[in-house]
This record gives C-alpha cells, sequence and structure tokens, in this order.
C-alpha cells in the first residue's frame, strides 16, 4: 500500500473543495423588507385639502367651463407619483388662461382625489381674475334685456283667427276643420282638411293636408289654404263688381250724350225769329 504525503493530501483536499464550490450556485441572502416611511406632514396637508374638497365634482366643473368657453390645448391633467412608500399621488392641473400650474402642492393617497384638488385649485384662480363668477356656475349670465309685454294688439293675427271675418263679409259659415292622427301609433302627426258644412257654392275639402307635426301646426296649414281660397273669392267679385259698375257708367253716358243735343237743338228752333215776307214789309210801308 502507498502512503500519501500528509502536505500533498491537504493540498488535494483543498482543490476539491474549490472545484465544489465552484459548481454549487451561490444562495441569495433573504432580501430585507423595505420599511414604510410615514410623511406626517403630507398626510396632514392631505386632509386638510380633502376639506376644501368637501363633496363638489371640482373635475366635472372645469371641464365644463373648458367645453363652454373652448380653446386649443386649453386644459390638461398631469398625474404622477409623488412617492413609492407608500404610493402617493400629485396631479398637475395647466389651463391656458394661465402660466401658473396648480395641484403640484399636495400629494394624495388616491389619484382621483388629486385631480379634484388641482382642478379646485384652477376654478379659484379663474374666479379671482374674473373668467368664472364667484357663485360657482361655469359662466356668467346674459344680461337682463328690459321686459316687454307683448300686447294683442302686436302680436300677428293667426290663419284662423282671420277666416271668421272674411266669411261674414261674403255671405258664407265659418268652415268647420276635421283634424286626425295620421296613424294610430304615431303621437304628433296629423292630418286635417276644413269643409263649409254642404254649402253648395262650395264643394268638397279644402286645405286639404297629411303628416303635419302638431296639431296646432296642421290647423294653421289647413286655416292658410282656406283664407287664401277665401281672399281670392273676395277678389273675384270685386273684379265683377267693378266690371257691372263701368258698364253701367258707360250705358249711361252714351243715353245722356245721346239727349242733351237733341233738346238744345230744339230749343234753339223754337228761340230762333222767323225770317221777314214781303208782305210785313208792305203792311208796314201802308201805315
Amino acid at each position: 500500500m502507498q502512503l500519501q504525503n500528509i502536505e500533498d493530501f491537504e493540498k488535494e483536499q483543498a482543490e476539491k473543495d474549490a472545484s465544489r464550490d465552484k459548481e454549487a450556485p451561490a444562495k441569495s441572502l433573504p432580501k430585507q423588507k423595505k420599511q414604510r416611511v410615514i410623511d406626517v406632514n403630507a398626510i396632514a396637508a392631505e386632509a386638510k385639502a380633502l376639506e376644501e374638497i368637501g363633496r363638489i365634482n371640482w373635475i366635472g366643473k372645469l371641464n365644463e367651463y373648458r367645453a363652454i368657453k373652448p380653446l386649443k390645448d386649453g386644459l390638461t391633467f398631469d398625474s404622477v407619483e409623488a412617492s413609492q412608500n407608500p404610493v402617493r399621488f400629485k396631479t398637475i392641473v395647466t389651463i391656458k388662461e394661465s402660466d401658473q400650474t396648480f395641484g403640484e402642492d399636495v400629494s394624495f393617497s388616491v389619484k382621483k382625489e388629486s385631480k379634484h384638488y388641482a382642478a379646485k385649485k384652477a376654478i379659484d384662480w379663474l374666479i379671482m381674475n374674473k373668467f368664472m363668477p364667484s357663485d360657482g356656475t361655469v359662466k356668467f349670465p346674459k344680461p337682463l334685456l328690459p321686459h316687454v309685454p307683448i300686447s294683442k294688439e302686436n302680436k300677428p293675427p293667426t290663419f284662423a283667427s282671420q277666416i271668421p271675418d272674411l266669411c261674414a263679409r261674403l255671405g258664407f259659415d265659418c268652415p268647420k276643420y276635421e283634424i286626425n292622427k295620421s296613424a294610430p301609433h304615431v303621437e304628433s302627426l296629423y292630418d286635417g282638411y276644413a269643409h263649409f258644412n254642404g254649402d253648395p257654392r262650395i264643394e268638397g275639402r279644402v286645405g286639404e293636408c297629411k303628416n303635419v307635426y302638431g296639431k296646432h301646426k296642421c290647423k294653421e296649414t289647413i286655416a292658410e289654404e282656406v283664407l287664401t281660397f277665401l281672399k281670392n273669392i273676395e277678389k273675384h267679385r270685386s273684379e265683377m263688381y267693378q266690371a257691372e259698375d263701368k258698364k253701367r257708367k258707360r250705358g249711361f253716358d252714351e243715353t245722356t250724350h245721346g239727349t242733351v243735343p237733341t233738346q238744345a237743338t230744339e230749343g234753339m228752333k223754337r228761340e230762333k225769329p222767323a225770317k221777314p215776307t214781303a208782305a210785313d214789309f208792305f203792311d208796314k210801308s201802308t201805315e
């Protein structure tokens, strides 16, 4: 049996140990958890800001203002993480009306609350600089104009209101309006017409219309046609009366011009002295 030198043995064991260390994976040490850092000042500032925000929807109010007064790139919301452990958020609002930014001075544990806070700060600036009214509405009310009551005299007459007087002048009874729904399942569309209760001088329907939106509008549409129809009758009658009047005057003038010269001639004949005869001269000479 061959005996090994002790030094050689120790050297050989050292080499084997080194070889095993290279082959074996290094054991990782367990990671230490980062300790949560509580920022007392940030929490206190958040509590105060939440009281200031209240239950008002500041995000919606600011968006409504921007919708009423639109500007290109007029409103932006940028939310960022203010810290990692615990996570806190800040929202920075920019508006076109100001070079300032709003909301970066307070961090919040909830991102939406940071947006409400930034929106409120922007609205406070808009109110202070007269871009928004102080009562919280998003736009200033229009100036009130003096109220001028509309009298019945100034109110334009409807077509239907003009028909009774015209019918009275023409000797007609007022028409009757027949208005019905265009279809049973349709609530706002109407068909209609007017008739003169069987007056033989006016046959059939007048002003018939279909699918008119609104019952009142339907009646006015019919009445407009009836009014035009009656005015045409009135115009036709007027023209007939004028023609008859002219004819009557022309006949009177012809009769007058024919008799006056005749009567004048006869009068002249009666008044003209007779020519003297020889006998007249003879009688005067003998006397």
